[in-house]
């Protein structure tokens, strides 16, 4: 059995911009023998319910630490509050681990988790010092964190 993972990501260059879709298919025994998909969830308290609420916090986050941005926002007009959210997603230079930020103009909640993935459908690097930095951010931002 084949299993795929779809990473999508959005460039911008000079004010134009670029959507890039991959796909990669591996093995079903490779996703079991390496453990690919989620490892560890988080729920934290944002200062409103905005779903930019803490995408300049999240984005330094990512400088700092070395790791590749990108998000993904969603609008519904057809609610009678419009929904609004925003998909930021984290990725370590070798782009094995990803960490998923959501947020939405529905609560002052922002979901989090971190995943394994890898294109050549090998080992994956540790993604524990990943969750572990991160979880330093959220204390260090004074966030208050839900559930996990």
């Amino acid at each position: 059995m084949l299993r795929s993972c779809t990473f999508t990501l959005f460039f911008a260059a000079m004010g134009a911009s670029t959507a890039s879709a991959t796909e990669t298919v591996c093995l079903e025994r490779q996703w079991k023998l390496y453990h690919y998909g989620v490892k560890a969830e988080m729920q934290l308290k944002t200062p409103k319910p905005n779903p930019d609420a803490i995408t300049d916090a999240v984005k330094e986050y990512a400088l700092k630490n070395g790791l590749a941005y990108s998000s993904v926002a969603g609008f519904d007009p057809s609610k009678k509050l419009p929904h609004k959210d925003l998909t930021q997603i984290l990725q370590s230079p070798s782009y094995d681990v990803s960490i998923t930020v959501i947020t939405t103009n529905r609560d002052s909640v922002a979901r989090v988790e971190i995943s394994t993935f890898s294109y050549s459908c090998g080992k994956t690097e540790d993604w524990k010092p990943y969750w572990r930095a991160f979880e330093r951010f959220v204390l260090a931002g004074q966030y208050q964190q839900i559930s996990n």
